[in-house]
């Protein structure tokens, strides 16, 4: 039997229970297997319902982390949620989520999603405890993606973790939460937020220096090359082969999960 790409190719994938069935499935993967362990863990402490990362983002081999606020009924299974904190959730925040991620031109496999407060209790309130709690989480996580470059706060709330992102060392960006709300109160912030994501993106990609020597080296890919003052054209040339190794190493990952899936 063909067993179809787990890729979605537009939002709220998750409205279709197999999409879920099949993410599941892929929980094990190398990639995620990591930060699945780390839910596990906050699930063992019994606050509330703690959703998946999805294992179609980055998971540990992320460059850029997009920290929202607090997970919301759509990730509960118990409520008819899919398990995830993901961007193919059947919510209209969700589905600003991954169209915004399309426009500021993210790669799916360069991000992974997270909440400052993980835990999804029955409520959007927060209190200080919770706060306080879901910024030591953050930590934790931190340490667990050793490629990470840049972080977006999303949203008031993830605002409050900017003291621990960039005491990790991290690039830290701000932009207005993807949600309905903030489209109907604010709606330029809202339209804004895709160029805030694109601007911390560019941050993880390689900077030039006329001194250093550029170089990539994931896979069997390695360049090196000194780059003269006048170099603009040939270090834009470099930048797309970066991106161009990073969507081929993609397209790879999504294939082998396919095999796996056919054993």
């Amino acid at each position: 039997m063909m067993l179809e790409d787990p890729s979605p190719t537009g939002p709220r994938a998750f409205k279709e229970i197999s999409a879920i069935q099949t993410r599941y499935r892929l929980r094990a993967d190398p990639h995620i297997a990591p930060l699945a362990k780390f839910v596990d863990s906050l699930r063992a402490e019994n606050r509330g319902f703690v959703p998946d990362f999805d294992p179609l983002d980055g998971g540990v081999d992320a460059e850029i982390l997009f920290l929202l606020e607090k997970p919301g009924p759509k990730t509960d299974p118990a409520r008819g949620g899919s398990g995830f904190i993901s961007r193919d959730n059947d919510d209209p925040s969700a589905e600003a989520l991954y169209h915004f991620m399309k426009i500021a031109g993210v790669p799916r496999r360069a991000s992974v999603i997270w909440n400052m407060i993980p835990w999804w209790n029955g409520t959007t309130d927060l209190t200080a405890a919770e706060r306080r709690d879901g910024m030591l989480r953050v930590a934790e996580l931190l340490r667990l993606l050793p490629r990470l470059r840049s972080v977006v706060l999303v949203g008031n709330q993830a605002k409050k973790a900017r003291g621990i992102v960039e005491d990790a060392g991290m690039r830290v960006f701000e932009s207005a939460h993807p949600s309905a709300q903030v489209r109907g109160t604010n709606r330029k912030l809202w339209e804004r937020i895709p160029g805030q994501w694109r601007q911390a993106y560019e941050a993880c990609l390689p900077t030039y220096d006329p001194i250093a020597k550029f170089s990539y080296g994931p896979g069997d890919l390695q360049i090196e090359t000194s780059l003269p003052d006048d170099a603009a054209e040939e270090y834009a040339a470099l930048q797309r082969v970066w991106t161009a190794r990073k969507e081929l190493d993609e397209a790879m990952d999504e294939l082998q999960r396919l095999r796996k899936m056919k054993e």
